[in-house]
Order: C-alpha cells, then structure tokens, then sequence
C-alpha cells in the first residue's frame, strides 16, 4: 500500500512539473528564510549562556541618587565585590570589573606601538565565575602579581606572531606587564569582550566603582541571596560615603541577561531590544505561513485534476481516511523535498548571511539539527496538506464520475481567503520596513543641537604634553577652522565622566555626565548659546567656570542659571556657571536629552581631539593636521575618524534590523508571488475554453485580460483593508520606544497597498495576457 502510494505521488509530482516545481520551490524558499531568521534569533538567545556556571552567575545591580530619586546602576562600590564570598554562605566565588574605558594606553613590543581601547581589570577570581578558555597559563595564578597581564589570543598573533607569548614583556603606556596567560578569544555571543586583562588593585576601594558579579551555590533562592545581600550590605555599609549614593537595595541581574537592553546606567555591551527576538521570530513564522498557503491553494487548485482519481479508488473501496493518509504523504513528500532544498539554500546563503548580520553564525547540521528540519518538514507537510487532503477525499464518486462536484464555489472562497492572508501578511511587513527606514531617515535628518559634518577625531591621549602647541601649528593652517581636545565626544560617550555635583539653592547633590573640554570645545561642534557666553581665554576665572545645557538647568531648579554657583564634590571644582548651550543629541536619539555640564579641565583629563575642516578642502586639511602631528609628535601613532561616522554606530542595531526587515520582507513578497503566478496559470487554464468562445464571440485581448485579472484585485483590496490598522498599531507601539521619533505617515500605507496591488497584476498579467492570446481555434477543438 505504502509503496503504491510512493509510486502514485512520484508520478503527480512528474506529470505536472510546473505546479510541483512551485510548490517546491516556494516551500524551499519559505523553509529557508524561516530557519536563517531563527538561526540569528538563537545566536542571540545564546548570549553568555557558553559559561559553565552561566544559570548561577549574576550581577550586583543597585541604586544611584539623582536628586531625589534613585537609578538603577549597573556599577558598585568595589568594596562591596571584595567581601560577598567571605560572609555570604550562597556566595561560591566573586569577581570585579571595571572597564577601563579611559584608559586606552599605547602599547608597544619591540617596534610595534597600537593604541588599544579594550581593556578590563579585574580580581585572581575571574576565572572562577567565568568561562573564558585559557590556551596557555594557569586561570589559578594568571592574574596573582601586579605586573601580570593577561591577552586574548588574537591580541598575541598581533604581537608576537608565532612566538610564544607567556613571559612576553609589553609596555602600556608607561608601564611594564609581563604576559601571564593567554585567553581564547571571547566568543562572538559574549556581553564582555577585551583583548587584555590587567590585575585589579584599588589603592582606594572606596573610590572605585566596578560592576560586581558573584557566582551563587546551585539551586539558591534567588530571592533569598538578594534579602540577605541587602541586609549585609545595609550592615556594613549603610553609612556615609556610600548611604549617599546607593540605595542598599541591591538586586541580582542574571548573566544572562546582560545582552538585554535595561534603564540600567553605566552598562556595558552592545544590549538589544527584546522586541527585536519577537519581532524576527514572529516574521519566519509568518513567511512560513504565506508558503504554506501556496501550498495549500495550489494542492486545491489542482484538486479537479484528480477528481476521477479520487472516485475511482471509492468505488473501489477506498475509505476517506485511506486517501487523507494517501494525500498528506503527497504533501508531506513534497515537504521533505521541499525542506532538503531549504537546508541546501541555508547551507550556501550561511556565509553570506553571517556577513550581512554582521554576527558569525557557525555551521548548524549536526543531529539536532536534522532532527529539527525533519520535525519541520512533517509538521509543514501535515499543516499545508491538511486542508486539500480533506477537500479531495471528500469528493462523492457518482458525482465525479459524471463530471461533476470537483470544483465548489467553498473551494474557490477557500482560496481566495488564503490569498487575503497571504497579502494581508505581506502588506503588513511592507508598512513595518517602511516606518523602520522613516524612523531611520529621522534619525539621519533630525538635527542634533551639534554640527557633527566635517569634524575630525584624532585618538590625543599621548598629545597631552604638546596640546598648546599642535593647537597654534592647527591654526596656521587656513583650511582647519577650529580644534579643541576633550575627554569624549558625541557619539563616543564611553569615556566621558559622570560626576557629583551641588547646585546654588539645593541641598541634594546630582549624578550629571561632563564633558571635560577646552575653552574651544562649544565652537567646534558648533553648540548654540541660549544664554550667557562660551568659555573665553580672556577671563582667567574660566579655568573654574562651567557651561551646562538646558536639561542640566531644569535638573538644577534653576530659572536664571547665569551666574549661579556649581560645585563637584569629589574633585571640590567650585565655580560660576558662564553660559547655557542649548540641549544637543550626544547619545543615540532612543534616549531623552540628559543634563550635561561642561568643564574646561586640564590637559590629563583629554583623550580626543577633535578638528572642524574645511568642507571644500578636506584632503588639504588632512595633510596638514597629519603634516603638524608629526612634526611635534613623531613616535606616537596618528589615525583619524570622522565624528559623523562615529555618531552613526549609535543606530547600528536599528540599522541592522532595518536590513534584515527589507530582505525578508521582499521574500516574502516573492513567495506570495510564486503561489499567485502558480494560481493565476491554473486559473487561465481552467478557463482556457470561455476564453476561446469569448474570443470566437468578439471578446479583445485587454478585456479578457481585465476578466482575469480582476478576480486577484479583490483579496488584495481586502488585505489591505485588514492588514494596514493592525500594522499602524503595531508600528505605534515599536515607535514608542524611542525618546524621539517620526509620525507615521499615511502615504506609506497607501504605497505598501499600491506596490502590493502592482506586484500582484504584473505577477498575474504574464498568465492573462498569455491565457488572451492563444488561439481559440485550439481552445474549442473538442468540442
């Protein structure tokens, strides 16, 4: 039985190879976009679940007071990361770490010198909550001196080549490190990446601030671990200088969910909007959907066909069950065929894709694998085929023998509903990709409060010495208009200091992120001056003075903020506040403008330097920058950046989504297509004699194409009559996560309508327009 069935299934699918090579080749396309989106959906589910105590590490998570209110804080005094393990029985092991995020030293190895921006310092223990893999050196004592170092194994290539790198001496800017182990890489699903690990040695634990993370016993409460974290720390530590700046109401974030995006301050990593994992899940099913329903209205379509078929096996005895089972393995075998070639289209497009997500995503056919493509392929063949089994098995045999009952108007209803949802569908990923490249577009175009075209960014760090210098040596040129060195930029916030702060007329003290500039820091980004005046060389007391924007003033209470007082409280900076620029855009536009206060500091403080040029002579102004480096600073390495490419990273992850959306989306839209054209040839074909007697009767070519055309119009009208609210909604709610963003406009709609409308009439005009042209003579020689 079963083999008769394989032989009868072969042979339908080699009697109509159109129809089967669609079918095919929609489900192969479906399978595959569908199982590329998951795979980059699990590659991000993954993150930092590679650690081998991943589900029993977290991180110490507490509040910051901003006024009267406290932020959530993903950094703690570093006091407290030393003293967990040793009074907490839930506790196994603990680490610190800081990101040395202004500390980026130049190294050097023989003649070698980079500057390297990505260091951490942590405690002996690391190794004991983390997971990282040593490839030389001992984890037990690769960080127990203070000149140990330890490297990635990618930074070892870049420094000693083939050499062996343990005992290996590499100086840091004025310090000597002795290499003491060599880590693997972190791999790419890593919320910590470094390239060198230093010992961490606090002169003053109560200074620092580090990000804490303990590894608790397995199977603890969490609930537990917190309340009795929280009632030491409120024990030893719930008086001043800490009582001040925290809450004492510590929580535990779970390792893996650091990848995550939070409110959390002072985070690091590259944290992705959960929304993203849903959203991406969501469209490989939908595509899925709309293959399905190819499948599905092709198989009916065709169900006349085999009208005679089905009657003769009833009035041989088959029993409806034994023809749903005979025609689902039809469309299961169509399935495993269809999923093969899906598999075959993953495993060339891996590569490729993996480059335009820009995330490597390693080859995945191992076992499990299989198993989940062959769970894939009966679930698609038994969904997809379940409804034409039904429709053909369910035919009457007397009926079907006279040649009747195998087409109804419910089948035809059937279809033409599947077509809805497939363009439903399809209209609703348009609407979604066009609000995400209008939001995009918003980003490009809003204007930031800065002017970041045509400034230049020089890594300054070891040009501290020599800053009054290079700056005149700058100036001479007449195609550099301004410079100022500062200790970050917009756009490249990771170094810049948040510090404490008391304004005139307030007794609470304010957390506020400063950039610690120059006097000409304001003119070269081109701030705007609401009130005041900038920072001026003329007044000697503007070495105490402060600028501050808009937010930072409301932030203070003040009205008038001109002339008040400004004190930081670590460094005991005292002065008066000079002038007011207006609120300026110096992180992605996701986030609400935050106060800032700008403070010319010393040149210790500076890390950057930033050169306005001139728009018309860039490549003179470049030569000349280059020309003033090397005259002053000949040994030190010189490399430039463009702070409107810098500033761009801060959308990257809306980017890549944007992307990604387009290429699915226009997928999709193919495999509708596929289903439609297929559809719309059964259809011509069906019809193939009324289009003949039209014709002998005087009927033209554009009229019977019209006739054929206009049955798609209408489920197309209905999708988007069904699909456009449920896409503004959704599109609303995503927009909503931004501090700043676009209004949906209504023409976008109409064009998704429109374009969808125009895919689906040039898809089925090849078909009409052929269906209208054959000759009649042909269509009514049987008759």
């Amino acid at each position: 039985m079963l083999q008769n069935y394989l032989r009868v299934a072969l042979r339908q699918l080699g009697r109509y190879k159109f129809f089967s090579g669609l079918n095919v080749a929609g489900l192969s396309l479906g399978i595959a976009s569908c199982v590329l989106i998951l795979l980059y959906v699990q590659q991000e589910a993954q993150y930092d679940r590679f650690h081998a105590h991943a589900a029993d590490t977290y991180r110490v998570i507490d509040g910051m007071r901003f006024g009267q209110t406290f932020q959530a804080s993903a950094i703690t005094p570093s006091a407290w990361g030393a003293s967990l393990a040793e009074n907490l029985p839930e506790v196994v092991a603990e680490t610190r770490i800081r990101t040395l995020r202004r500390f980026n030293p130049l190294v050097r190895y023989r003649e070698q010198q980079f500057y390297e921006f990505n260091l951490i310092a942590t405690d002996p223990s690391f190794f004991e909550v983390f997971s990282f893999d040593l490839v030389a050196g001992t984890a037990e004592t690769a960080l127990d001196a203070p000149d140990d170092l330890v490297v990635t194994a990618s930074t070892a290539r870049k420094y000693f080549g083939d050499e062996g790198a343990l005992g290996q001496a590499l100086t840091l800017d004025d310090q000597t490190y002795v290499v003491s182990a060599v880590v693997a890489d972190p791999p790419a699903a890593s919320s910590l990446t470094f390239d060198f690990i230093l010992p961490f040695r606090p002169s003053d634990p109560n200074r620092f601030w580090t990000h804490t993370f303990v590894r608790l016993q397995p199977g603890t409460s969490v609930g537990t671990a917190t309340e009795r974290l929280g009632a030491f720390l409120q024990a030893r530590y719930g008086e001043a200088p800490y009582a001040a700046r925290q809450s004492m109401t510590p929580t535990l974030q779970p390792l893996t969910d650091l990848h995550w995006r939070t409110d959390l301050q002072f985070d690091f990593g590259q944290q992705r909007d959960p929304i993203y994992q849903y959203t991406f899940t969501l469209l490989a099913l939908l595509i899925l959907v709309i293959a399905c329903i190819n499948f599905m209205n092709l198989a009916t379509a065709r169900a006349a066909r085999r009208a005679q078929e089905v009657g003769m096996r009833k009035v041989f005895g088959a029993r409806q069950p034994q023809l749903i089972g005979q025609f689902l393995g039809e469309a299961v075998l169509l399935a495993v065929l269809a999923t093969a070639l899906g598999a075959l289209l993953v495993w060339l497009a891996l590569p490729a894709f993996a480059a335009f997500t820009g995330k490597p995503i390693p080859p995945v056919f191992g076992a499990a694998m299989l198993a989940q493509l062959g769970a894939l392929a009966l679930g698609v063949g038994l969904v997809a085929g379940s409804y034409p089994a039904l429709v053909l098995s369910r035919f009457r045999p007397l009926r079907v023998l006279k040649g009747k009952g195998s087409t109804s108007g419910g089948g035809r209803r059937m279809r033409q509903s599947l077509v809805v949802v497939q363009f439903a569908i399809s209209i609703a990923l348009l609407c979604a990709t066009g609000v995400v490249y209008q939001q995009l577009d918003y980003f490009q175009g809003k204007p930031l409060g800065f002017d970041k075209e045509q400034v230049v960014v020089v890594n300054a760090q070891d040009a501290r010495a020599q800053q009054e210098p290079l700056r005149a040596l700058l100036t001479e040129s007449p195609h550099i208009h301004s410079a100022s060195f500062a200790q970050s930029l917009p756009g490249m916030t990771r170094q810049m200091a948040s510090l404490i702060y008391q304004a005139e007329g307030s007794e609470e003290t304010q957390i506020v992120r400063t950039f610690a500039t120059d006097h000409a820091f304001a003119a070269t980004l081109g701030l705007e001056l609401v009130d005041g005046r900038d920072f001026s060389r003329a007044f000697a007391t503007d070495s105490a003075a402060f600028l501050v924007n808009e937010a930072a003033a409301q932030v203070f209470g003040w009205a008038d903020p001109v002339g008040r007082t400004l004190e930081e409280v670590n460094f005991g900076w005292q002065g008066e506040v000079v002038g007011v620029v207006a609120d300026f855009h110096f992180v992605s536009l996701q986030q609400q403008i935050e106060p800032i206060v700008l403070k010319v500091t010393p040149p210790v403080w500076h890390n950057m330097l930033a050169v306005r040029v001139e728009a018309q002579a860039q490549e003179a102004a470049l030569a000349d920058l280059r020309a003033a480096w090397q005259t002053l600073l000949p040994d030190v390495p010189f490399g430039v950046t463009f702070l409107d490419a810098q500033f761009a990273q801060q959308h990257r992850t809306e980017a890549q989504v944007s992307r990604l959306a387009t290429a699915f989306t226009l997928l999709a839209v193919l495999i509708a297509c596929l289903g439609l054209f297929g559809l719309a040839a059964f259809l011509a074909e069906q019809r193939t004699k009324e289009i003949g007697v039209r014709k002998v009767l005087g009927a033209s070519v554009p009229s019977l194409v019209y006739l054929l055309s206009k049955e798609f119009t209408k489920p197309v009208l209905i999708a988007f009559a069904g699909a456009t609210p449920l896409a503004w909604l959704a599109m609303s709610r995503w927009l909503d996560g931004f501090a700043y963003h676009t209004t949906i406009s209504l023409w976008l709609f109409a064009l998704a309508g429109g374009l969808a409308l125009l895919i689906a009439w040039l898809t089925i005009s090849y078909q009409s327009i052929k269906a209208a042209l054959a000759d009649p003579v042909r269509a009514l020689r049987y008759e």
